[in-house]
């Protein structure tokens, strides 16, 4: 049984192929390397997230008045968007605050 799924044969009954050990286990360290080296970028990303938005929270507090009920809000955004396929997207690259709204 030989079965052909897109570029290559996941599987082939005919003439199986096995890897010996010692290639098991470089490729379990080098998948275990990239897997930390992942973890460790998402890890950066979210402590430099968190400081991101501690930081905006500051200057909301400084420049939010003490009487405002709400505020007004624009973000720009950047079309990413396939023109060749069905593939639509877009994503925010900057939000400012415009406004602070005030009670009666």
């Amino acid at each position: 049984m030989k079965e052909k799924f897109g570029i290559g044969f996941y599987y082939d009954s005919e003439n199986p192929q096995f890897k010996d050990s010692f290639e098991v286990a470089m490729l379990l360290q080098e998948a275990q390397q990239k897997k930390q080296a992942e973890d460790e970028e998402t890890q950066r990303e979210r402590i430099r997230a968190e400081k991101v938005e501690q930081v905006g929270r500051e200057r909301l507090i400084r420049i939010f008045p003490e009487d405002a009920q709400a505020v007004i809000v624009a973000r720009q955004m950047q079309d990413e968007s396939d023109p060749y396929t069905d593939y639509h997207a877009s994503r925010i690259i900057r939000t400012v605050i415009l406004r602070p709204l005030h009670g009666n």
